[in-house]
């Protein structure tokens, strides 16, 4: 086994250690752990980083099919809101060349020293600030809340 895959394995021991304490809703596709709150949902990713170290990169999928065009100001308004947050970062991903993309609320925590404290607590505000945001962009900016079309190119991207 390379050092590579001994540290990967290690971080996903603890991953799975600490979203059990957390005892909710999850479950791990791959190497993909979703976290379900409310009309959204979190992926929790274990990555490499830098050649020596790990991360956990999170994914929160607020709103799906969102119209680039008509919603040049949703970026500006991410401005403002990425300014505000403490814990993640809005962002609007495209599909393809469609102009329809999705919009997320991503945050990454290293991984070689993580604590279960640490990681709770950012699945938990993760989760809650996606299900607080998803109907308030949705009547600014349209699309559909992840819980009504699970079926998008993101989460299929995520949990493959």
């Amino acid at each position: 086994m390379t050092a590579h895959a001994e540290k990967l394995d290690a971080l996903r021991a603890n991953i799975n250690e600490f979203m059990q304490r957390l005892c909710c809703d999850y479950e791990i596709i791959g190497d993909v752990y979703k976290y379900y709150k409310g009309s959204t949902v979190v992926f929790l990713r274990p990555l490499m980083w830098l050649e020596e170290h790990t991360l956990v990169q999170f994914t929160a999928v607020i709103l799906t099919d969102v119209a680039r065009d008509g919603n040049e100001a949703m970026f500006e308004y991410f401005s403002m809101l990425n300014n505000e947050m403490h814990l993640g970062r809005l962002s609007w991903q495209e599909h393809g060349s469609s102009g329809k993309g999705d919009i997320l609320l991503t945050h990454s925590l290293l991984g070689d020293f993580l604590d279960p404290e640490e990681l709770q607590t950012s699945v938990l505000v993760m989760a809650y600030t996606a299900d607080d945001l998803d109907e308030e962009l949705q009547a600014k900016f349209g699309g559909k809340r992840w819980v009504d079309g699970m079926a998008t190119s993101v989460c299929k991207e995520k949990a493959g």
